[in-house]
């Protein structure tokens, strides 16, 4: 992928963060929640599998780990998580995120390198 294109996502996906209603998935979830969900939807060659209320479902439960996790970074966690479960080499995670043979908690714990590719993380 071009800088360029990556940059687009990235705005897109800040913007359904912290954009205006209008980007709102479902107006009785939270702002977090919508966030999470569009982080679930982007690029997910599996979305065809799981409608839309359970996605909800998925990003309302990650969100409240997420907001129980102990570390007192909400905002800053949410944003990472949106940020890197799209991405293709995560695309594992976020299935078993949705098939449910992974708690949410899982996603939560996840700092930095873990979130990184392969590749990525040898080069490091």
């Amino acid at each position: 992928r071009s800088p360029s294109r990556e940059r687009r996502r990235c705005q897109q996906r800040r913007a359904l963060l912290l954009g205006p209603r209008k980007h709102m998935s479902h107006p009785s979830a939270t702002r977090p929640e919508r966030a999470l969900l569009a982080a679930l939807k982007t690029d997910n060659p599996d979305i065809d599998e799981y409608p839309e209320r359970y996605l909800r479902w998925v990003a309302a439960r990650l969100a409240r780990a997420l907001e129980s996790d102990e570390t007192g970074q909400f905002a800053d966690r949410v944003r990472a998580v949106c940020f890197n479960l799209p991405k293709p080499h995560n695309h594992e995670r976020r299935r078993a995120l949705c098939n449910r043979t992974a708690p949410p908690s899982s996603i939560c714990g996840l700092r930095g390198d873990s979130w990184a590719s392969s590749d990525r993380r040898g080069g490091r």
